[in-house]
């Protein structure tokens, strides 16, 4: 009987990111690390399980200690269920405060299958009350050791109640005093090799049939992962396919959208009255259409190469602040930017410019008339955040990562790709673009970049 057949291997199925190397798709190890932290997972159950049968078995060990008159067994038998209760308890421990890989599952099952065969050679053998535990240890056996321990555990375990057999039928007396006048003794006495074999067939039964369901699930979850990364492929090049229509159809309007800007201009030097009124509302309506084709270009093309270059952010921070004095008036606001005296960093300074002013303008918009803006320049031991806070309603706390996806915006005609441009921006800097709320219930938007050269002190 083949009790240990080896899992019939599936291919590995690469998840979306990887790289598939020069020659192919390369293994993936996602699942199997899946597998092993199920795995781990549910040894720990079992072990937990453990803990509330150890006490019952090292109590029987203790009681047959105490009347045994042989000082050999009682010493080894005192001894033996001290190390199960202690190792027991050690290894529930271990396992909470570190976890358990593949090794040290497979090691923790041989110490459980050496501490049953010395605890049924010191309580009799084949008569011993602990011989049904043989078919939970080999459960463990085959649901957690690798395959070639899992062959060697087995054998151990068919040798061992072998020689079990073979001591009772020369009369090696096993069965301590504690159980001389049992019912099982006896038994086990006149028949011993009929008790073997049945419990042979119990260990090599419950063994496969732990194999074949660890196969069996490891099987449906590769199938499972295989569906899933099937699903994400075509969910992917259908929108690769999405993104490629929409930056073609943005890119062919913005030409007749100049056209017609232009025209318009032409018209409203001899246009007069409700005319040059409705040209003026025209050319501003070119302008915002023209603005969000940018913004959809922006998400849709791949990102240009960084040119990083030493750059202060203050001094960027406070150069686009005067681009938006005159939108600032307008609302009756103003924007003030604080922070130390210089803070230089390694980035690319047009790309952190148009993260700026995508969040300042938002500030703006979002800020009650009279208002102010504040742009916090704030280096830190390993960075600089720039956080731009604005004294509207804020950002309700569900929604904070939702606003950086495509789409999402709370402006009536907004695309809601300003944030995911100015995220992506962010990210491609090694830095980020987080939301979160300030004191006065505003909203507080912050980049994160990498510090290279240390802010000097603050004004």
């Amino acid at each position: 009987m083949d009790v240990l057949n080896p899992p019939r291997e599936l291919p590995r199925v690469p998840f979306l990111g990887s790289d598939p190397g020069p020659g192919g798709p390369a293994p993936n190890g996602d699942i199997d690390r899946v597998l092993d932290e199920t795995r781990a997972e549910l040894f720990g159950f079992f072990v937990a399980m453990r803990l509330a049968v150890v006490p019952v078995i090292v109590g029987l060990l203790w009681w047959v200690a105490a009347v045994e008159p042989a000082p050999w067994r009682k010493l080894a038998l005192a001894v033996l269920g001290t190390a199960v209760l202690v190792g027991a308890a050690w290894e529930h421990v271990r396992l909470r405060r570190r976890g358990s890989g593949q090794l040290a599952i497979g090691l923790n099952v041989a110490v459980v299958v050496v501490a049953l065969i010395i605890g049924l050679g010191l309580t009799g053998g084949l008569a011993s009350p602990l011989l049904p535990v043989i078919a939970a240890v080999a459960l463990l056996v085959g649901a957690f050791a690798s395959r070639p321990m899992a062959w060697a555990l087995v054998s151990v375990l068919v040798m061992a109640v072998v020689g079990f057999a073979l001591a009772s039928h020369r009369a090696v007396e096993l069965v301590p005093e504690a159980f001389q006048s049992s019912p099982a003794a006896a038994f086990s006495t006149a028949h011993p090799w009929t008790l073997a074999a049945v419990t042979v067939l119990v260990v090599l039964a419950v063994a496969q049939g732990a194999r074949r369901l660890r196969r069996g699930y490891d099987n449906t979850l590769r199938r499972a992962a295989a569906a899933r990364e099937e699903s994400l492929r075509l969910y992917t090049e259908h929108t690769r396919a999405l993104t490629l229509l929409s930056g073609a159809i943005a890119h062919e309007l913005k030409n007749p959208l100049a056209s017609v800007k232009g025209l318009a201009a032409l018209l409203a030097r001899r246009a007069q009255g409700k005319d040059a009124e409705r040209l003026a509302i025209l050319r501003r309506e070119v302008d915002r259409i023209a603005e969000s084709l940018q913004e959809l270009l922006d998400f849709t093309r791949p990102a240009v190469p960084l040119e990083p270059r030493p750059t202060d952010l203050m001094f960027l921070a406070d150069e686009v602040a005067r681009m938006h004095e005159g939108l600032a008036r307008q609302r009756g606001a103003a924007i003030h930017v604080v922070g130390p005296a210089s803070a230089v960093v390694e980035c690319d300074p047009r790309k952190v410019e148009q993260i700026l002013v995508n969040l300042i303008q938002n500030a703006l918009e979002a800020s009650p008339a009279g208002r102010p803006v504040w742009v916090r320049v704030e280096p830190g031991p390993s960075g600089v955040t720039i956080a731009v806070e604005d004294e509207g309603d804020g950002i309700p706390v569900d929604e904070r990562e939702r606003v950086f996806e495509p789409g999402v915006t709370g402006k009536p005609a907004g695309t809601g790709l300003g944030l995911p441009v100015a995220r992506g921006l962010a990210r491609q800097h090694g830095g980020d673009l987080v939301a979160s709320a300030t004191p006065r219930g505003g909203a507080r938007m912050e980049l994160s970049l990498r510090l290279t050269v240390a802010a000097e002190e603050v004004r």
